[in-house]
């Protein structure tokens, strides 16, 4: 009975969904790795297995942004379709796919998220699939580029070893619990200074809810409201400033209070309903930190 590897983290994006429907109907049997436990395994080959399945992560190998422990899962990856063993990269499994080959992958300044159609080798086309990114494949190494959009590869092969930058795994309600858990998540949105102002404008629409007998109201809408974690890094213009003034003081004419601006400050804040009942989302918090080399004072 055929058998497969399937390397995943604990918390997120670990969902075989219709890859594992396909494996059930073709009797193959797979056992879990999960990144979080095979920290301690680093140098280890991956156990024998017919098959490597490789998925996603929030954590990247984009340049200049690479996660910590990305370059020994990718000595692995080497090793494992160095020997011409199947492997299967879906999303960050492909674009660790695409780096191991000598590719290419950069961060997107905005997230790439659509259901669609995807061109495919010989004029044909698959899908409707997921895309959901921050990262993309901009150079294949050398791989064979099988699909490919104007802002990314989007499938590559080397031998017996595919990337696929869809989520092929994913159905509509393994979309839907995949957006829920990444709600919980921290993400890093670099230099995206509409992001700040969006964030203004969501809580200035709910401030004006605050009214006397409206308090219940506006606790479930401010839970409504996720702020996962802004980094502007210094980015903000004074011009972009004064906005912020402007929207806030006009928060503050209808509650009441006091406005206190200062230039040259990074902002990080974690919130919403998804923190609920899951442990160590500030540790996440400081570990994107320290990656990045960013100290506090």
């Amino acid at each position: 009975m055929p058998h497969a590897n399937v390397l995943a983290h604990r918390d997120i994006a670990n969902e075989l969904g219709l890859i594992g429907e396909w494996l059930d109907a073709r009797g193959w049997t797979h056992r879990r790795l999960w990144r979080e436990d095979d920290a301690d395994s680093s140098g280890d080959d991956f156990p024998e297995a017919d098959a490597l399945i490789v998925l996603g992560s929030l954590d990247s190998v984009a340049t200049g942004h690479c996660a910590v422990w990305a370059p020994d899962e990718m000595d692995r990856i080497r090793r494992w379709i160095g020997e011409d063993r199947p492997y299967l990269g879906v999303c960050f499994g492909a674009q660790i796919l695409a780096t191991t080959l000598g590719g290419e992958v950069q961060r997107r300044s905005t997230f790439y998220r659509a259901v669609e159609t995807v061109p495919w080798t010989g004029g044909s086309s698959r899908g409707p699939w997921v895309l959901w990114h921050e990262d993309a494949i901009t150079a294949p190494g050398s791989a064979e580029v099988v699909s490919e959009l104007p802002h990314a590869v989007i499938a590559l092969r080397s031998g017996n070893a595919w990337g696929v930058q869809a989520h092929i795994e994913l159905d509509a309600p393994a979309l839907k619990r995949l957006a829920q858990a990444a709600m919980g998540h921290v993400l890093l949105a670099h230099h995206h200074k509409g992001l700040i102002f969006q964030q203004l404008r969501c809580q200035h629409a709910v401030a004006r809810q605050r009214v006397p007998g409206r308090q219940r109201d506006f606790g479930f809408k401010m839970q409504r409201v996720h702020i996962k974690a802004i980094m502007n890094q210094g980015q903000l213009a004074n011009a972009d400033l004064e906005q912020a003034r402007t929207v806030s003081r006009s928060v503050l004419d209808s509650l009441g209070g006091d406005l206190a601006a200062e230039g040259g400050m990074t902002k990080l804040s974690i919130g919403g309903a998804g923190i609920m009942g899951r442990p160590g989302i500030a540790a996440l918090l400081f570990n994107c930190l320290s990656q990045q080399g960013i100290n506090l004072r």
